[in-house]
C-alpha cells in the first residue's frame, strides 16, 4: 500500500482516500463512497470488516442498484416496500425511514422469515413454516402504545450467504409512541409484516414445495445471523466465524 502524505488508495475502488476514517480489519482503507455502498448498520464496527468482505458488500449493493432500476411494482406497502406480483419479486428501502434509499430486491423464493424489533425486543414475526405472530396481552388484545421507542426495525432473513439478513429501519431516534406520526410508522411496519407473511404463506401452498428443505434453509440462515452477531461483539474471532459458516453451508 503506497502513501502520499495523508492519502492512500481505497481498497475497493482504488480512488484516493484520506486516512483516519474508514479503516478495515486488515489495515486497509475504503473511501466514503464505498463505505456508504456497503450499507453497514450502526451496530457494525467497520474495523472488524476485511477488504474481501467490503468488496462483497459493495458488489452486493451495485447488483441491487441494477435490479432496483429495472423493478416494476404493481403494489406498494407503506412507503418502504414494493411488490412485483407478476415477476414474484419484492423490494425494500434499507435507508433511514422516509428517505426511500438503498433499495434491495429479492425474489419470493429468497424470503425465509422476518421479525419486527422494538428496542431489540421481538414484537412480531413470521416466515416459512411459521404463523404470523404479534405481541399480545393475556386477554388477546394488542398491548397499548405508550412511552418512548428508540429503535424500530424489521429484520428480514433471506437465502443469501453473503447477506443473510436485510433491514427496514422505521425508527432510529427516541420517538413518543401514540403520536400521529408514530402511529403511521407502526402501521407501515405492520403492513410490511403482513405482506411478507402473505409471500411466505403463498409459497407453502405451491405444488411440490418441500417444507422440510425450506425449514432447513431458515435454520441455517438463523444460525449464520447469530454467528455474525457473536463475531461483531467479539465473542467469536473472524477465523472461528468463517469455519463455522463453512460447516453450516457444507463447504
Amino acid at each position: 500500500m503506497s502513501f502520499s502524505g495523508f492519502h492512500t488508495a481505497c481498497a475497493v475502488c482504488g480512488n484516493e482516500v484520506w486516512l483516519g476514517r474508514h479503516r478495515l480489519s486488515d489495515k486497509k482503507w475504503i473511501c466514503s463512497a464505498c463505505h456508504k455502498k456497503c450499507q453497514y448498520g450502526a451496530d457494525t464496527v467497520i474495523t472488524g470488516i476485511s477488504e474481501e468482505e467490503a468488496k462483497k458488500a459493495v458488489s452486493f449493493a451495485e447488483e441491487q442498484e441494477a435490479k432496483a432500476a429495472s423493478f416494476s411494482p404493481n403494489r406498494k406497502i407503506g412507503t418502504l416496500m414494493e411488490l412485483s406480483e407478476e415477476d414474484r419479486k419484492w423490494l425494500i428501502y434499507t435507508g433511514v425511514y422516509g428517505r426511500r434509499s438503498n433499495p434491495v430486491v429479492f425474489g419470493y423464493e429468497d424470503l425465509m422469515g422476518f421479525v419486527l424489533l422494538e428496542d431489540r425486543l421481538a414484537i412480531a414475526g413470521g416466515g416459512i413454516g411459521q404463523s404470523a405472530v404479534s405481541r399480545q396481552s393475556e386477554d388477546g388484545k394488542e398491548i397499548k402504545d405508550g412511552g418512548i421507542c428508540t429503535s424500530l426495525k424489521l429484520q428480514i432473513r433471506v437465502n443469501d450467504k453473503n447477506r443473510p439478513a436485510v433491514y427496514i429501519s422505521f425508527i432510529s431516534a427516541p420517538s413518543i409512541k401514540g403520536t400521529r406520526v408514530c402511529k403511521k410508522i407502526y402501521q407501515d411496519a405492520k403492513e410490511c409484516c403482513e405482506a411478507l407473511q402473505m409471500i411466505c404463506s403463498g409459497r407453502e401452498k405451491e405444488p411440490g414445495s418441500d417444507s422440510k428443505s425450506q425449514e432447513t434453509v431458515v435454520s441455517v440462515a438463523e444460525e449464520l445471523w447469530k454467528l455474525k452477531k457473536l463475531m461483531d461483539s467479539g465473542v467469536l474471532t473472524k477465523e472461528e466465524f468463517e469455519a463455522k459458516k463453512k460447516q453450516l453451508l457444507g463447504l
